[in-house]
């Protein structure tokens, strides 16, 4: 489940109310999946999130380069059509059976 956006009024925590009450902080962010910026000196300094929700990030980051280098492929002409696959296919069958 993603996390909600970050809410000014809640979810920027300065960095000492975040030392001095962390657990509680923690437990609060992963009960609500909130996700946190930590701000120091009064500008943004660190984002806090769940090791799920991070995990999940991530997993979006890769589909999207995925994706990104599938359409560099298509526009620098590197595809094959469905039928040429197939044979390939069929063909490595074939030999791996040998």
């Amino acid at each position: 489940m993603p996390s909600k956006e970050p809410e000014l009024a809640s979810d920027l925590v300065p960095i000492g109310k975040f030392r001095s009450r962390t657990a509680k902080i923690l437990e609060e962010m992963s009960r609500e999946g909130r996700t946190l910026v930590i701000t120091q000196n009064g500008e943004a300094a660190a984002v806090v999130m769940s090791p799920r929700e991070f995990d999940a990030l991530r997993a979006r980051q890769r589909f999207v380069e995925e994706i990104a280098r599938g359409l560099a492929d298509v526009d620098a002409g590197r595809t094959q059509t469905t039928a040429a696959v197939r044979r390939a296919m069929k063909k490595r069958r074939r030999e791996s059976k040998k």
